[in-house]
């Protein structure tokens, strides 16, 4: 094992602790802190506010990081001399999924006000389900799928 190894070892590590922590986020504030919020009328709006903004420091730090390490990442498998066609198309497919999760969330983000009445409409149940929190976590857990089928792909093809 070389530098460049233990580079990209370190590197798949960080994008992967960093999916993780955004999705797993996602899923504690979807199925734990927004329904405690809602049984518990009393907790303070200070508590909901200071929570929400370390979610989205959160969120910010992980997608950058998923951006850079993504990037590397995504350069050192295209210069393989093993790559095929179905890799590829996989890997662009998860490209657009990730591209859709990050808009996702820089919506959400940059329009607070759309985004508080999108959830106060319930005739709109569509829109705030392919809009918010909902949609981050099914990507989310469709794009690890994908990274696994990825790694399976490339596996075969090393094998061949």
């Amino acid at each position: 094992m070389n530098i460049g190894d233990i580079f990209l070892l370190i590197v798949r590590w960080i994008h992967g602790v960093s999916a993780a922590t955004w999705i797993g986020g996602s899923i504690f504030f979807m199925l734990v802190y927004k329904p405690i919020l809602a049984k518990n009328k009393d907790i303070s709006k200070t508590l909901a506010y200071d929570t929400s903004n370390a979610l989205r420091i959160l969120i910010d730090t992980s997608i950058f990081v998923l951006l850079a390490t993504g990037i590397i990442l995504t350069f050192d498998r295209l210069t393989s001399s093993f790559i095929k066609l179905p890799y590829i198309l996989v890997l662009c497919i998860k490209i657009i999924l990730c591209l859709w999760i990050f808009l996702i969330a820089r919506w959400s983000k940059n329009s607070k006000s759309r985004s508080l009445n999108i959830e106060n409409k319930k005739s709109n149940k569509l829109n705030k389900f392919i809009s918010g929190y909902n949609m981050v976590i099914i990507l989310g857990l469709i794009i690890f799928l994908i990274s696994d089928l990825l790694k399976i792909i490339f596996e075969k093809l090393l094998l061949n």
